[in-house]
């Protein structure tokens, strides 16, 4: 039981200290600078695979037998 108890203490003090290490690293060193000038290398064109169908107009079905 106490072995459990240790261990928990345990894996919550590295889960703690891996989490204060990495969170500065995720975060981005600094913004990049947006040049108001420079254009775009490329626009980009997209293009259908392929033509869109049409799905078909369903008609309701008559009920005879009522």
């Amino acid at each position: 039981m106490l072995l459990k108890f240790y261990l928990a203490i345990l894996l919550l003090l590295i889960s703690t200290v891996s989490f204060t290490i990495a969170e500065p690293i995720a975060e981005p060193i600094a913004e990049p600078i947006a040049n108001p000038v420079a254009k775009p290398i490329a626009e980009p064109v997209a293009k259908p695979i392929a033509e869109p169908v049409a799905e078909p107009i369903l008609e309701p079905e008559e009920n005879s037998h009522v």
